[in-house]
């Protein structure tokens, strides 16, 4: 389920659970995963992009390993609050694993 409202996400998630942080770049996927009463984040690891399935596949086995209960995706913004080329690829990122 797509949430895009930050009071409604927290509201959906277990008590204590830890969210997965994603950077979507062009050759790599960025991950940081937060702690379990998620006050900070820390990087984990990243993703070599490839096919989509493959990328899914690969942070499907994360969010299993890492009991996952919430992703966050970052939305790239350009320094004057645009959006550019990479905020539509990162939109059709998050649409295709939704």
């Amino acid at each position: 389920m797509l949430i895009e409202n930050q009071e409604e996400f927290t509201k959906n998630l277990p008590r204590e659970a830890r969210i997965l942080g994603l950077d979507v770049g062009e050759t790599t996927i960025g991950l940081a995963l937060s702690d379990v009463r998620r006050s900070i984040a820390t990087p984990l690891s990243t993703i070599e992009r490839s096919k989509f399935s493959k990328d899914v596949e690969q942070l499907k086995a994360i969010i299993s390993k890492q009991n996952i209960s919430g992703l966050v995706i970052g939305y790239p913004i350009n320094m004057d609050g645009s959006k550019g080329p990479r905020t539509q690829s990162t939109r059709t990122f998050v649409s295709n694993i939704s």
